[in-house]
């Protein structure tokens, strides 16, 4: 017993020591590699601090004002319900395309002009993953959620806050996917749904999207460079700021929301937009109500 035990343990020296020779191979050649290797520019701790500070201080103050906001108060949460179901569908058919059978159907309508791919990300609004409908709008209603993204823009602007976007939860459905979110869903309509004609869709209220960076990233202006390492501090700030912003876009959702529902109620009394707040679900369903701006029209008209 005692022999096996110092042959195993002398077993397991020469492993050690086969270990030991190796590690120092691979720690000769990894030497070797970042001497030859070109080395990275260093980012500048004096601008990495400034810029950090920077940020911090923008985004605190962010956080201040989105605090100060009322959200959306009575009387406009009841003026957003001045359309009902029934009206955006007779709305919808009457300004939209025909009811879409197919995808087919939507690829000869986009040839012909009448609808138009809603873009993914634009610096007015981001559309989420959509499982029961198509990212697909008529040329008017497209124009109407620009005009809408610019004046909410316009009204965080005056609220002293960067441009955050809303987000589009639902758009074009052709009649199979109502009919299989009719199946899924008791409050789908159970008949039409506005959002077969290309002019309804859905606005989340309940999450806001950051800023994109190319419309708003003042501590941007600590870093001048155009260098390798200040390409890497910009992105690396950008990182931090955009994930801070996401999380002051939903912890003060209902604030947002309040400043996006008084400029839906404006576009609602110019007859541009018909939104509904829904209770069922956190969106509000807005319909094309008209298919030309109207005219002399103020998005900073106090609710």
């Amino acid at each position: 017993m005692q022999f096996m035990r110092n042959s195993e343990h002398s077993k397991a020296m020469a492993v050690l020591a086969g270990i030991v020779i190796i590690c120092a191979c691979d720690t000769a050649q990894d030497t070797t590699e970042r001497h030859t290797e070109p080395s990275e520019a260093t980012v500048d701790p004096v601008a990495e601090r400034e810029a950090t500070a920077r940020m911090e201080s923008e985004l605190a103050t962010v956080e201040q004002q989105l605090d100060s906001l009322p959200g959306l108060i009575l009387s406009v949460r009841r003026t957003l319900r001045r359309h009902l179901n029934e009206e955006h569908i007779a709305r919808a058919r009457a300004l939209g395309v025909p009811p879409v059978a197919d995808t087919a159907t939507i690829a000869r309508h986009v040839s012909a002009g009448s609808l138009v791919r809603l873009p993914d990300s634009t610096r007015h609004w981001v559309v989420r993953e959509l499982d029961q409908s198509l990212p697909y709008v008529t040329p008017d209603k497209l124009a109407a959620l620009e005009e809408l993204g610019d004046r909410f823009h316009e009204r965080l602007n005056d609220a002293g806050l960067p441009p955050f976007r809303f987000e589009i939860s639902s758009a074009l459905r052709t009649g199979a996917l109502q009919q299989e979110l009719r199946a899924r869903n008791r409050n789908a309509s159970q008949t039409e749904s506005s959002h077969e004609f290309g002019t309804t869709i859905d606005i989340a209220y309940n999450e806001f999207a950051p800023p994109s960076f190319e419309s708003w990233a003042p501590w941007r202006s600590a870093v001048t460079g155009d260098g390798d390492a200040d390409q890497r501090l910009r992105a690396r700030i950008d990182a931090i700021a955009a994930m801070r912003l996401d999380s002051l876009g939903n912890t003060y959702s209902d604030h947002l929301k309040g400043e996006l529902g008084a400029v839906l109620k404006v576009m609602q009394d110019e007859g541009r937009l018909w939104p509904l707040y829904e209770r069922s679900q956190p969106v509000f369903h807005t319909t094309l109500a008209s298919p030309k701006p109207a005219a002399n029209s103020d998005a900073r008209t106090a609710p």
